[in-house]
């Protein structure tokens, strides 16, 4: 009965723990997110990114996440792939396009990707 009782002190203690730890998890990419959160890779933010976006640094395509491109935008950074504007706008806001974008991989050219207008 002791060695219960010690599980169930001890479940609970660490289920205090956790939930008086910091409650800010890390974001994914995709992601909306502010220079002080914590993304995957960096927090892209300014014109081009209304509301900021967790992305990750590129040099090739291959290096993004499945269904993103990596565009040539601050040296290099992976965008999500696009076919309307409307898939843009219901999965990052209003304030995001689906646009024409030069592609990093070489001789490739454009592709069209979620951006800010």
């Amino acid at each position: 009965m002791r060695f219960i009782s010690t599980l169930f002190s001890i479940a609970f203690l660490c289920a205090m723990i956790t939930s008086c730890g910091d409650s800010h998890s890390p974001l994914n990419v995709g992601d909306s997110c502010s220079p002080t959160d914590e993304c995957p890779g960096k927090c892209q933010v300014g014109g081009g990114f209304p509301g900021g976006i967790c992305t990750l640094e590129c040099d090739l395509s291959s290096e993004c996440p499945e269904g993103w491109s990596c565009v040539t935008k601050s040296s290099g950074i992976c965008l999500k792939n696009c076919d309307s504007t409307a898939s843009c706008q219901s999965e990052f806001g209003e304030e995001w396009v689906c646009d024409d974008e030069d592609l990093q991989d070489p001789g490739v050219g454009d592709g069209q990707v979620c951006i800010g207008q």
